[in-house]
């Protein structure tokens, strides 16, 4: 009858480790999945912040556009650009393509001779030039 007590205790003792295993496994299992839940959870928080910031910085953007286009030189040089209206006295100059040309191409030899003759000066006869000339 002792031998049987005995193995009920033996019987017992593994039941409750084993119950004991379970829970702790258990248990672990619930920690690991909080912790991965949480970690989720902070990346779309960081991801929010991140959104928060951009749409600050576009709705910054976006007033100072608005504060812009509310502003009377911006009215004036829309009407000059687009619709061609001029100020009263104010003289229009309109050129070809053919006289633009030419003058860009005026500027650029002109640019090259200087720029040449600038070349064959000295280093102080450069900047005697620069200031006095």
């Amino acid at each position: 009858m002792a031998s049987i007590s005995m193995w009920y205790k033996v019987l017992d003792l593994k039941i409750v480790r084993l119950l004991v295993s379970i829970l702790g496994i258990y248990i672990s299992f619930q920690m690991v999945r909080n912790i991965w839940t949480l970690w989720g959870a902070k990346s779309r928080v960081d991801e929010a912040a991140q959104n928060l910031k951009e749409s600050e910085l576009k709705n910054r953007m976006l007033s100072d556009e608005l504060k812009e286009v509310d502003s009377p030189e911006f009215a004036e040089r829309q009407a000059r650009e687009k619709l061609g209206l001029v100020k009263e006295g104010e003289v229009i100059f309109v050129l070809s393509p053919e006289e633009i040309k030419k003058l860009a191409d005026s500027l650029r030899e002109a640019y090259r001779q200087d720029d040449a003759e600038v070349k064959e000066l000295t280093n102080w006869q450069k900047w005697r030039k620069y200031f006095f000339e």
